[in-house]
């Protein structure tokens, strides 16, 4: 009797033990994160280090939200809107001394004193300004705009253009107007004949000959008292990339991207569109299709003078690492 209930009870706790098995499913089997609960991500401290910043999903909603804790309270808050609003990014340059952050934020550039917590708009602009940092001695915040350089003195608030990137179209063409373009042929007549009536001129009218005078000094005077311009750097249809600054403020250095022509892409396409219609993925090119060629260059910002860094010159970039030499019949 007591094997029989025995096996009765067996039995029956199988079966149990069968019938929650089937409960499971694809997420408890896999430990999906919303069953099991999201674990807080992107952790980062404040500044200031007053607050502790990071993402969280506790009641499992579609995405992560902001949350902060303290030390002074530990229970996590919900970061408001207007909080997140002025929340200082987290990425960013510092000084040496850790005293001073700049950093671009909606297409400005701010300056933050961490020991105050003030914040000073440096730019406010249409364009967009990005990769803000400080110059070797600190006294200058270096961002980019577009595909130029800027300066910016923190004391006075001077701003200064360091490079001047001009895209250009080859083979364009002369903007001189048609009329007086003429023919090639007869060029050099012409020049020689209005060179002669103008002599003659100035050989006859002594007030034609002083206002030329006045037009001449005039131009030395403008000369001589011109400001120095930013060199034009031409880049023809080139892309500019890898703009950096040197600590000194004197040499930039920057690469120039030459996009193949005639070089096909790939397109995928994508059947599953919130329009309904079938759309294309732009893809990459082919195997083996052109690609894009690389320039550097080095800009003295001193003696306006551009040089092209040429790899195949640099003494030793061709040779061969040393434990080659163990390895006769592959280095024959």
């Amino acid at each position: 009797m007591n094997k029989l209930i025995i096996l009765i009870l067996t039995i029956s706790s199988m079966n149990a033990f069968a019938q929650k098995l089937d409960t499971l499913t694809v997420e408890k089997i896999m430990r999906d994160p919303k069953w099991i609960g999201v674990s807080p991500s992107n952790i980062h401290w404040s500044d200031d280090s007053r607050k502790v910043y990071f993402d969280w999903n506790p009641e499992n909603k579609d995405r992560d939200e902001l949350f902060s804790a303290s030390p002074a309270n530990y229970n996590p808050v919900k970061v408001s809107v207007e909080e997140k609003k002025a929340l200082v990014p987290e990425r960013g340059e510092w000084n040496k001394k850790r005293t001073l952050k700049v950093y671009e934020k909606d297409g400005d550039i701010f300056l933050e004193e961490t020991k105050t917590g003030k914040i000073s708009q440096l730019t406010y602009t249409t364009d967009r300004e990005t990769n803000p940092a400080f110059s070797g001695d600190e006294s200058r915040v270096i961002f980019k705009r577009g595909d130029n350089l800027f300066a910016l003195k923190l004391s006075g608030g001077e701003l200064m253009q360091l490079t001047n990137f001009i895209k250009t179209t080859p083979g364009a063409a002369s903007t001189q107007p048609a009329a007086r373009r003429g023919n090639r042929n007869n060029q050099s007549a012409t020049n020689e004949q209005e060179r002669w009536l103008k002599n003659q001129q100035l050989e006859l009218f002594d007030i034609i000959k002083e206002k030329d005078k006045d037009r001449k000094l005039d131009s030395i005077d403008r000369k001589e008292n011109e400001q120095k311009k930013i060199k034009e750097l031409p880049i023809d249809d080139k892309l500019v990339s890898y703009l950096e600054l040197s600590p000194d403020c004197r040499y930039v250095t920057y690469r120039l991207i030459k996009s193949p022509e005639g070089a096909k892409t790939a397109i995928v396409p994508d059947y599953v569109t919130v329009s309904g219609f079938t759309e294309d993925i732009i893809n990459r090119t082919k195997v083996g299709a052109p690609q894009s060629t690389f320039e550097f260059f080095i800009f003295d910002t001193q003696r306006d003078t551009v040089y092209k860094i040429i790899t195949k010159d640099i003494p030793g970039i061709k040779d061969l690492p040393d434990y080659v030499k163990d390895y006769p019949k592959e280095l024959a």
